[in-house]
């Protein structure tokens, strides 16, 4: 099929269709687009828009997955359908919160060591943590650097501290973010209350 230039644009791009057949989900998708439905929204009895739930939906939404040439798994995402969108594009992207990073810290049960966890909400490039403590809030130093283990890291320093600071670091070591000093809770405070 000869595409106009500006399709022949997103294809190089990688956005948008390749080519070959259609199906009647990219129809509905198609005609949804063209005459502006509210799809998945339905107004109740006095007028007030609701979005259908999920399983009343008459066509599946749309799952964004990516293959190797080996068949290898790479990339798996699906939508809610509060989130309802014919498209589902996969870009390099970089989050650097304006929020700082968040720290918090115990002591273990025999007030011995010092436990730390710390978390950067949206923070795509934070390499490793570095973790600062120290006996006052003015002579805080290095005691540990980590790699970060998911979206909370923690780890447990072999002493007794009163004040903790966590830094966000790039690959290169540079200082992405720095958490407030925060003090350090007792043991009794990381109990869950009933």
């Amino acid at each position: 099929m000869d595409w106009p230039e500006n399709v022949k644009r997103l294809q190089r791009n990688w956005i948008g269709p390749s080519g070959g057949p259609y199906h009647l989900k990219d129809w509905l998708f198609s005609r949804q687009r063209y005459w502006g439905e509210p799809f998945p929204i339905v107004y109740d009895s006095l007028g007030m828009p609701r979005a259908l739930p999920e399983d009343l939906l008459p066509v599946m939404l749309p799952e964004m997955t990516e293959f190797a040439p080996d068949g290898t798994l790479l990339f798996d995402a699906h939508l809610p359908y509060e989130m309802a969108s014919y498209r589902g594009y996969r870009y390099r992207w970089s989050g650097r919160p304006l929020s700082s990073p968040a720290v918090l810290a115990t002591l273990n049960n025999t007030s011995e060591e010092t436990i730390v966890h710390m978390s950067w909400n949206g923070a795509t490039d934070v390499a490793s943590w570095r973790v600062l403590a120290g006996l006052h809030e003015g002579s805080l130093a290095e005691q540990a650097t980590i790699l970060p283990t998911g979206f909370e890291s923690s780890t447990m320093l072999p002493k007794k501290y009163e004040y903790v600071e966590a830094q966000a670091l790039s690959s290169d070591g540079r200082v992405l973010g720095t958490s407030h000093t925060t003090r350090i809770r007792p043991y009794s405070a990381s109990l869950a209350s009933g």
